[in-house]
C-alpha cells in the first residue's frame, strides 16, 4: 500500500497526472487538495532511494533544489 501511495502521489506532483485521472478511492502519500509540503517530498526521496528508483529520485531531487524559500508550494 506505501508503493501504490509513492507511485501516485509521484505521478501527481513530478509526473503531472491530473487528479482526475486516477480513481479517488486511490492513496496517496500526500494531500491532494492541499499544496505540497516539503517533507511529502523530503520522504518520498528517503523510500525511493531505500528500494533504489534512482530516476525517481533524481527527478525529486530537482524539484526539491528549485524550491522557494516557503514551506508549502504547489507544483
Amino acid at each position: 500500500m506505501v508503493f501504490i501511495a509513492m507511485i501516485n502521489s509521484y505521478n501527481l506532483i513530478i509526473k503531472d497526472v491530473y487528479l482526475d485521472a486516477v480513481d479517488e478511492n486511490d492513496y496517496f502519500a500526500h494531500h491532494v487538495d492541499e499544496p505540497v509540503p516539503k517533507n511529502a517530498l523530503k520522504n518520498m526521496l528517503e523510500y525511493f532511494t531505500e528500494i533504489e528508483h534512482y530516476e525517481k529520485c533524481h527527478n525529486i531531487k530537482k524539484v526539491l533544489d528549485n524550491w522557494t524559500t516557503n514551506k508549502h508550494r504547489k507544483i
